[in-house]
């Protein structure tokens, strides 16, 4: 079990997609991928984008598709910015594929600067 995963206080300028990973972009487009988790803090990180061409799909994907534990659980996102040119879809994705979740996240207090902030796939719960 992946769990107790804390990702604050960082940094993160001009990062690209996962690449070679094949053209799945719902599920590898982002730099900074979570997959299959229980207790998730993701809080007080800067996502800046000032390349067009460092500009990815996502900023961070939550995701169960390849994973061993069918449903991630208590996932925290706060206090985060996404400064920048736009990411393709969304700051965030959360990807659930058939039979499994991602359930218990709540979302506070991020600055998205008028990009998309969330976008969902599959069996997904958030609250705001």
């Amino acid at each position: 079990m992946i769990a107790h995963i804390n990702f604050s206080y960082n940094t993160i300028k001009n990062a690209v997609r996962l690449s070679g990973m094949g053209a799945d972009i719902k599920y590898f487009g982002a730099p900074v991928h979570f997959e299959s988790s229980k207790s998730l803090t993701i809080n007080h990180n800067t996502f800046s984008t000032t390349l067009k061409q460092a500009r990815p799909e996502n900023d961070i994907i939550i995701s169960n598709q390849y994973g061993h534990m069918p449903h991630t659980t208590a996932v925290s996102i706060q206090n985060n910015s996404f400064t920048g040119y736009h990411a393709s879809y969304s700051a965030i994705q959360l990807y659930a594929r058939r039979g499994h979740s991602i359930k218990g996240v709540t979302v506070k207090r991020n600055n998205t600067h008028g990009m998309r902030l969330i976008r969902r796939y599959g069996s997904t719960s958030v609250r705001y």
